[in-house]
């Protein structure tokens, strides 16, 4: 061989073995030096910390600045110790076992002098000890998310500071955190049908308030209400503090609220009688005694509201004192009468009333019988007379618009001054009575003999101008 060609192909192969290297070099760059590197983490990450089944597990406890808490094993999850009896949040106690049962190090930071550098003394650490049922224990420390390269939460074991995957928040907190804050959910009413197929459907029925009570502070007297499945409206009458048609936008709003109910955080669980003044709940604000849909009776009780807006609840049947936020029980605990009542007295609907009969000082009688066997709609007298149906329409209106203005009570003795008694195609009726309040142009009415309200006195005498006109038309 040429001695050129030999030192051409020397220099060849010396390209060859430095471009290799550079590329070697480039794909895998030196260690910079910091507190651990990828190939660090990736062989520590096998060192096992905590290896025990959760089937093996006797008990974990917790002590931190707040106190802390024991979980136990029951079933195939867990509880606390003193709260058995309490809806837990049990998925994030079962996060906290699993968390610390099979704890691998992400990095080794061996002994360290200053442990309050990583939150594993003072306030900050928690100390985690897991017991298992063959009589050992597993004492662990936990600090500080770390700060360093490796993400993770700084741990403390037998001396040693590690670095692992970071563990459930939970273990800072209280075990009243772990209780839930869902006080009650009252589900949807519903009804399944077949169709021609025997394919079954199943269909949502509108929420149905069965009764309502609403006491309390707050309420100078006891707010009722009943539904009543043939009323004309919604369904809803109140029969206290006044009796009269309810079916408003506020009554819907409060059923809606009444549904179910969501604490912020939970105050104490196990309260005993004496105990309740302090949060409020011994002679509550307001109460709520009621039965929606297929719930059978409940009772829920709020406190004042602080000057954040928080009250403190309890259910009744549930010795748990709960935080809720005034805006959930507004709807109900701050509500008024009037809010609930229909305006009118009496929302007849002229098409369900056959007969209307109107009764002035006790023996001036006023009767509408509508015709129904007449082709065209025909209102007569008792003398056989006959009033134009517009006139009678007309009237109707304005007897059935008279609005209350006022709940003050005020005396209906005697005899009234206005008696006005609707006769409904079904069969039912109602009654209104007007008598005068004592030295004021109002009038006070009863619906069926129940307290219904104030109307103004004008507004009285315009309807009994309108009555002779129509009457006499």
């Amino acid at each position: 061989m040429k001695k050129s060609v030999r030192n051409l192909l020397i220099m060849l192969a010396v390209l060859v073995v430095v471009g290799g290297a550079a590329a070697l070099l480039l794909l895998f760059p030196a260690d910079g030096g910091g507190e651990e590197t990828s190939s660090a983490v990736s062989s520590e990450a096998r060192e096992s910390l905590v290896d025990i089944a959760g089937e093996d597990v006797a008990m974990v406890t917790v002590e931190n600045s707040q106190g802390g808490f024991t979980i136990l094993p029951v079933d195939d999850t867990y509880t606390l110790e003193g709260l058995e009896d309490q809806e837990l949040d049990t998925s994030t106690l079962e996060l906290c076992v699993e968390g610390v049962t099979n704890l691998n190090a992400l990095k080794s930071l061996g002994e360290q002098e200053d442990l309050e550098k990583y939150g594993l003394t003072g306030e900050r650490a928690v100390n985690v000890t897991v017991f298992d049922k063959s009589g050992g224990e597993t004492r662990l420390t936990l600090g500080d998310t770390s700060s360093s390269g490796t993400v993770g939460q700084y741990i403390l074991k037998d001396g040693q500071v590690y670095i692992v995957s970071e563990l459930s928040a939970a273990f800072s907190e209280t075990a009243l955190d772990r209780v839930s804050c869902a006080v009650y959910s009252i589900a949807n009413s519903t009804i399944t049908t077949l169709d021609d197929e025997g394919e079954e459907t199943e269909t949502t029925l509108p929420d149905t308030l069965y009764n309502l009570e609403l006491s309390g502070t707050a309420f100078e007297k006891p707010i009722t209400l009943e539904y009543v499945e043939k009323s004309r409206l919604n369904g809803y009458m109140l029969t206290s503090p006044v009796v009269a048609e309810s079916g408003t936008s506020d009554c819907d709003t409060m059923i809606e609220a009444l549904k179910s109910l969501t604490a912020n955080s939970i105050a104490a669980v196990g309260v005993t009688e004496e105990e309740l003044s302090q949060y409020g709940l011994a002679e509550p604000e307001a109460q709520a005694s009621f039965e929606l849909n297929e719930s059978g009776p409940m009772t829920v009780k709020v406190s004042k509201k602080d000057s954040e807006g928080q009250r403190f609840a309890m259910l009744e049947g549930r010795n748990v004192v709960y935080s809720v936020d005034n805006s959930r029980v507004k709807a109900w605990a701050e509500v008024e009468p009037m809010d609930l009542r229909q305006s009118t007295i009496c929302l007849a609907n002229i098409a369900d009333v056959q007969r209307l009969t109107l009764t002035r000082e006790g023996d001036m009688v006023y009767d509408f019988t509508i015709d129904l066997g007449a082709e065209e709609k025909t209102v007569k007298k008792p003398d056989g007379g006959e009033i134009a149906y517009e006139n009678y329409q007309e009237f109707f209106a304005q007897l059935t618009g008279l609005a209350v203005f006022s709940l003050e009570e005020a005396p209906c003795e005697g005899v009234p001054s206005l008696r006005v008694e609707y006769q409904y195609k079904d069969g039912s009726s109602n009654v209104l009575e007007f008598f005068p309040v004592e030295g004021q142009d109002r009038y006070a009415c009863t619906l069926d003999g129940g307290f219904n309200g104030q109307v103004r006195g004008s507004e009285m005498s315009a309807l009994l101008t309108a009555l002779e006109d129509a009457y006499g038309a």
